[in-house]
């Protein structure tokens, strides 16, 4: 470190070679481990090529990969030197690792990223926690916090764990003792590297199992009483709701219409029909006259085959003329309407129209 620095960089110092075939000295740097360099190696470039005296130390602020120094990060360094004809041990190297700090922040871990995603959630008695998996290279694990209370600082929560390579911690009672499913946890996850984890970090609640919402949603399944209007108000719901309240409208339209009608007897029409009696407009109304009109008289019953032989005698009879006998001229024993005419003015025409 420098001296008053604010974590930005890392001074290199080290001790000259003292062979005569020495002609230039290359520095490698990097914000993670390595031991071999060049082609094959895992950091390829130097960050800085130094002659044979070069004036020490040496400011470092950009590593492998143009990468940043930043506070609390650490910064592993190689010097290789290199002959007059370029040769050099590029495998096995011997390295050093230093970590710039900033005095004048609190969370050491502050260059790691913050852990995004993080979701919560009760399976039984245990607290399921997941999250995003962070890109940053700096990262080599995940740490699990938790607390009764809201917290920022890592110090202020209990650590129940990390992982690696996955990104969900099941916290359990028998990791952490005091975890009950009648309270309420703030829990977070910090990014940690080779060294540090992140300090300062966001912590997530969640409710006790009796509040989260699963006692209320079965007891809504065992009586039925509790309905998401929101989700019955929907376009479609109301339109056929509208369709449903028109076709009733309709349907009570028609009852009444229907009902408003007196029912024909049976009867009438037969008479009607065989009589060839029209109905006239207004027998069939029921309360024309102020509302207080007789219910209609039955049909008679229907004329038998007897009655209108008895019928036909009486007709003969009417048109057979009434005169005095005479001996000496034969009268006949029928008259025809058509060969005299009735006697008296009386006209039985009717008797045909009504047979």
């Amino acid at each position: 470190d420098r001296a008053g620095d604010d974590g930005t960089a890392v001074m290199l110092e080290f001790e000259l070679s003292q062979d005569s075939d020495v002609a230039y000295y290359e520095v490698y740097a990097a914000a993670f481990s390595f031991t071999s360099v060049g082609q094959s190696g895992t950091v390829k470039t130097p960050i800085a090529t130094l002659d044979r005296s070069p004036s020490l130390p040496l400011t470092i602020e950009i590593l492998a990969f143009d990468a940043l120094v930043v506070p609390n990060t650490p910064v592993t360094v190689a010097v290789v030197p290199v002959d007059w004809s370029g040769n050099a041990y590029l495998d096995n190297l011997v390295t050093s690792t230093a970590i710039a700090i900033d005095d004048g922040i609190e969370d050491v871990g502050a260059y790691l990223p913050d852990i995004e995603g993080i979701t919560l959630e009760w399976v039984e008695e245990d607290i399921l926690v997941s999250w995003d998996h962070t890109t940053d290279p700096n990262v080599r694990n995940y740490v699990v916090f938790i607390s009764d209370d809201e917290f920022t600082n890592v110090a202020d929560a209990t650590n129940v764990g990390s992982v690696s390579t996955t990104n969900s911690f099941l916290i359990t009672p028998e990791i952490f003792s005091e975890l009950s499913v009648d309270s309420e946890w703030w829990i977070g996850v910090a990014a940690k590297d080779d060294v540090n984890n992140r300090k300062i970090i966001e912590s997530q609640r969640i409710d006790p199992l009796d509040s989260d919402g699963s006692s209320e949603d079965e007891d809504s399944e065992g009586d039925g009483s509790t309905t998401d209007l929101g989700e019955l108000l929907t376009t479609d719901n109301l339109i056929i709701a509208g369709m449903v309240l028109i076709s009733i409208f309709l349907l009570v339209l028609v009852l009444r219409g229907r009902g408003g009608k007196p029912t024909r007897n049976k009867d009438w029409e037969l008479q009607e029909a065989t009589w060839g009696i029209e109905a006239r407009s207004g027998w069939d109304d029921v309360g024309s006259f102020g509302g207080q009109v007789s219910p209609p008289v039955s049909a008679p019953p229907a004329i038998q085959p007897a009655q209108q032989n008895d019928i036909y005698a009486a007709a003969e009879r009417i048109q057979q003329p009434t005169q005095p006998s005479q001996p000496t001229q034969s009268q006949p024993q029928r008259w025809s309407q058509q060969q005299q005419p009735p006697q008296g003015g009386l006209d039985t025409s009717f008797l045909d129209d009504l047979l």
